[in-house]
């Protein structure tokens, strides 16, 4: 049978347990929203700076000087997204595809860009010499350009059903959570109106024990002070019985002393008779059956006083026993 307090460690423990396990998975919640949000914001700007790529290359057709300070700007922060995205950032901030499914997506956006930045270098380099670009490699350009938003947003789709997924189990293991703390919570309302009643049986044993006549002296009662906690009304009774008890022992100790002492004293007349027998001048069969008598009693006698000799040693430390108790009552009634 469990002590109610290991009970109450043990509730104690898997409700800790449980708080701290929800708290844990709320922050990790947080901090993944966080990350798959940043994750998919920078997904989504290779997306932008595709566009911002083709518009500077269209742009530049008809433009009196070129430029493409912007271009080689938006090239470079594409293909660095993209890396970050495939092999993930030393800070952590990106990490490594999530899924086998994203990972290949990702692939295929770096097989098109390459393609994408091939085309754009062939037709960056004839307008630098001023060379217009045939209809072809325009029409090419733009269905790569094309291809390439296309497989983009597909990978932020994936990014963000992935995010989703991975939400929505974390919600269930709340879920799993709260439902085993609300199993606990309500183990704990229940133990604790056990707790209660044990705790108000307690205190009615303690009363009835207080009222209990163990000996024939007066002595006071314990007084209810209604100023008093439960406990320590339930001690005052306590130390009521106690000294009930104790009275009892402290009569039962010296009437085992007068026993002793009667039981001493017929043995030494069982020895006087002894002496005085062997001076009558009784026949022989009558002094065997006296002295057997005589013998008799003495056995009797040294059986009494042995076994009185064992109930004062158990009345001693049933003694012994009830004043570490006081001790121990007046030790705690000190410190509170």
């Amino acid at each position: 049978m469990k002590k109610i307090t290991s009970r109450i460690k043990i509730i104690s423990f898997i409700l800790s347990l449980l708080l701290v396990s929800l708290i844990a998975i709320t922050v990790y919640m947080n901090e993944q929203s966080k990350h798959d949000g940043y994750v998919i914001h920078i997904v989504g700007k290779e997306r932008m700076l595709t566009q911002k790529m083709a518009k500077e290359l269209f742009l530049n057709l008809h433009r009196a000087s070129t430029e493409f300070l912007a271009f080689d700007e938006a090239k470079n922060e594409f293909m660095l997204n993209l890396r970050s995205l495939l092999s993930g950032t030393q800070d952590g901030k990106i990490t490594r595809p999530p899924t086998d499914d994203i990972a290949k997506r990702l692939e295929r956006v770096g097989l098109l860009s390459d393609r994408f930045f091939i085309l754009a270098e062939t037709i960056k380099v004839k307008i630098e010499l001023n060379t217009i670009p045939s209809e072809a490699e325009i029409a090419e350009l733009y269905e790569v350009n094309n291809l390439l938003l296309d497989q983009i947003d597909q990978t932020v789709h994936a990014y963000t059903v992935a995010s989703e997924e991975k939400i929505e189990r974390l919600q269930w293991i709340q879920y799993i959570g709260a439902f085993a703390t609300l199993i606990a919570v309500i183990s704990s309302i229940l133990l604790s109106k056990k707790i209660a009643e044990e705790f108000d049986r307690f205190l009615s044993n303690a009363k009835e024990v207080s009222q209990i006549r163990c000996d024939d002296l007066h002595t006071e009662p314990s007084i209810s002070i209604e100023s008093q906690s439960e406990l320590m009304q339930a001690e005052s009774d306590m130390k009521t019985f106690l000294l009930h008890v104790e009275k009892v022992v402290h009569k039962a100790q010296s009437a085992l002393i007068e026993s002793q002492n009667t039981l001493v004293q017929i043995e030494d007349a069982a020895k006087t008779m002894e002496q005085q027998l062997s001076q009558t001048s009784l026949s022989d069969p009558s002094k065997a059956e006296i002295e057997d008598y005589i013998d008799i009693s003495e056995n009797l006698t040294i059986n009494s006083l042995e076994k009185i000799a064992n109930t004062q040693q158990m009345l001693d430390k049933f003694q012994g026993m009830l004043d570490k108790i006081v001790v121990k009552m007046e030790q705690n009634d000190s410190r509170s």
